[in-house]
């Protein structure tokens, strides 16, 4: 195993992974309409699976190219020239060609830009936490500081804390009641690491996709702690409390906030829910992805050639 064969291995990943998020695009609108059949704590399930889909694809290409090299069915590397690379250490690799640094230079700018966003994230949260915790009194399982407009929103990722105004406080029990409850909901699922370590988790997906995959995570984690607060209060109190906050001028700033998101689609998706089926939306895209798991490793001698031949193309 040398150096040009490892990076010929992460030049695959990486081709595989943009191709399947370009997919991706095709296939939303179908993701939409099936999410929207789900729970929305199973939505935001299903969009952290989708997030992680073309960084599994890569490897799980990469693995399958590989069989041969692993003793797997017939090698023929050498059927496509001593010149073009080869996915297997069993033969000399040729000196990667100019394509396959450009792909590499572009990954490591992306890594570094969503390590960097992710330790920023982090060290902001963190400090903004702290320095309010220096000037708030405890209440309850929360934090109240002072503040001119009613503020409620989760801090820190690895241990939540919930924080609050005293003029939210003003409001009274209808209002403070189901609002406390949705930002423990998010804290119970710990919704802010999620959020973090989504950059991460979709570093495969071309950025304006990842971008909207994020969106949808938001909304789908705002929803699902609508949800848990509307069985303890009901979703009447649940939608008067979101609106009373974004009429007063809340907005999602800092944390997992209470009116992130689209707070009309909340509104809607609160008073009038739509039908929400059983478990075969999600036993269902497992079973495609057995499918094409399963197809992707008997098929590995067609994955074998498809990817020297790509990687033959940037030569």
């Amino acid at each position: 195993m040398t150096g040009g064969w490892l990076l010929s291995a992460l030049v695959v990943v990486v081709l595989v992974a943009c191709g399947t998020s370009a997919l991706t695009v095709l296939v939303l609108p179908w993701w939409d309409r099936l999410a929207a059949r789900v729970a929305p704590r199973t939505r935001a399930r299903l969009w952290l699976w989708l997030a992680q889909l073309p960084l599994w694809t890569g490897l799980l290409a990469l693995f399958a190219a590989l069989l041969p090299a692993l003793g797997v069915g017939f090698d023929d590397c050498l059927a496509h020239g001593k010149q073009l690379p080869h996915l297997c250490w069993v033969h000399t690799v040729p000196a990667p060609a100019t394509g396959c640094w450009w792909v590499v230079g572009l990954v490591l700018v992306r890594l570094g830009w969503v390590l960097y966003t992710l330790a920023h994230t982090g060290r902001l949260s963190h400090r903004t936490a702290g320095t309010l915790q220096s000037v708030s009194n405890r209440y309850a399982d929360g934090w109240v500081f002072h503040a001119a407009r009613p503020q409620a929103f989760v801090l820190r990722m690895f241990r939540p804390r919930l924080y609050l105004s005293k003029s939210l406080l003003a409001m009274g029990p209808a209002v403070v009641e189901p609002v406390l409850s949705h930002e423990r909901a998010h804290m119970e699922r710990r919704d802010p690491l999620w959020r973090w370590a989504f950059p991460l988790l979709a570093v495969g997906h071309l950025p304006l996709i990842a971008s909207q995959l994020y969106r949808r995570l938001m909304v789908a984690q705002e929803m699902a702690a609508d949800a848990e607060s509307a069985e303890a209060h009901g979703p009447l109190q649940v939608a008067e409390a979101l609106l009373c906050l974004a009429k007063s001028g809340l907005v999602g700033r800092l944390g997992l906030a209470f009116t992130e998101g689209d707070v009309s689609a909340r509104v809607r998706a609160l008073l009038e829910p739509g039908p929400v089926v059983g478990p075969w939306p999600v036993r269902l895209l497992l079973g495609l992805g057995a499918s094409c798991v399963g197809a992707m490793l008997l098929g590995y001698q067609y994955v074998h050639q498809g990817l020297e031949s790509i990687l033959g193309l940037l030569a």
